[in-house]
């Protein structure tokens, strides 16, 4: 893979991630396994044609620096930036384990993200991976843990928002995250790996994809949000309907006649993945379909 710089952003810049590393088909990081087989797949298939520019690798090395700052800072009997890698159904499971407290036996991650992540629920896939990185670290390094932290920086919080729900309520966040049983943190890694040996042309989930569906916004004229945001357009002309918006229009057989300065607009659904963050979207045979 070669990184471009398109934009000809500073040198020092350039120089932090210029350097990229292939996949190798026989291992797997916690970071892949828990992700689509299609991406690995096409990453060890056309790694020595993809490009990807400097700009589409600036938050992670935001993320880069924090692990740096926080594994320097953090007390000195924490086992930090811990790299373990176990041989298990016929590959090398790799993780890395941002830090492990063997006074309160906590097990914790750290990382720099959107506050999105958090409120869409990115929650799913942080529970997957300090699970993973729990059972890694029972199983070759005999630790236990009792909690699971996942410790996030939102880079993206506004004061303005933190009374929103679901909104975090301040920049930095501690979150709990469930704790699998053994045997559950077992299967779900040997389930992912057969998943990963089995369906490499698969097409990704709509999860994998960061799908959006279609929605229909009921709009008012001079109002900056929508009066209701619905996920079918029939659902959307009922509503009007029935909150005094709109009336049936009998000479039109069955459309609706909406108010003065009322409209519905459809808003198309996307997969943000695919279109602008997926390092393989140049590659993938399923992008005909998303782009239609």
């Amino acid at each position: 893979m070669k990184v471009t710089n398109k934009h000809n952003l500073a040198e020092p810049l350039y120089n932090a991630v210029k350097n990229v590393y292939p996949p190798k088909p026989n291992r797997l990081s916690v970071t892949r396994l828990i992700d689509s087989p299609l991406i690995a797949s096409l990453l060890i298939e056309h790694w020595e044609g993809l490009q990807e520019d400097v700009i589409d690798r600036l938050w992670a090395l935001l993320g880069n620096a924090l692990d740096h700052i926080l594994t320097k800072n953090a007390p000195s009997y924490w086992i930090t930036q811990d790299k373990i890698e176990h041989p298990i159904d016929g590959i090398t499971l790799v993780g890395k384990l941002d830090y492990y407290d063997p006074q309160t036996q906590i097990l914790g991650d750290w990382k720099s993200t959107s506050c999105w992540s958090y409120v869409f629920g990115g929650k799913a896939d942080w529970e997957k991976q300090l699970n993973c990185y729990d059972y890694l670290n029972r199983v070759v390094r005999g630790r236990v843990s009792k909690k699971l932290v996942a410790q996030r920086l939102f880079r993206d919080w506004m004061q303005r928002k933190a009374n929103d729900k679901g909104y975090p309520d301040l920049p930095f966040m501690e979150i709990e995250i469930p704790q699998w049983p053994p045997e559950q943190q077992e299967q779900y890694i040997k389930d992912q790996i057969e998943y990963h040996t089995m369906s490499k042309q698969v097409e990704c989930s709509p999860e994998q994809k960061w799908e959006k569906p279609t929605t229909y916004r009921v709009e008012k004229t001079g109002r900056k949000s929508a009066l209701r945001v619905l996920d079918e357009l029939a659902v959307a002309k009922t509503w009007c309907i029935d909150n005094g918006y709109g009336i049936f229009d009998k000479e039109t057989k069955g459309a609706i006649k909406l108010k003065a300065g009322i409209s519905i607009t459809e808003r198309k659904g996307e997969c943000t993945r695919c279109l602008n963050y997926c390092p393989v979207r140049s590659k993938c045979p399923f992008m005909e379909k998303q782009n239609a």
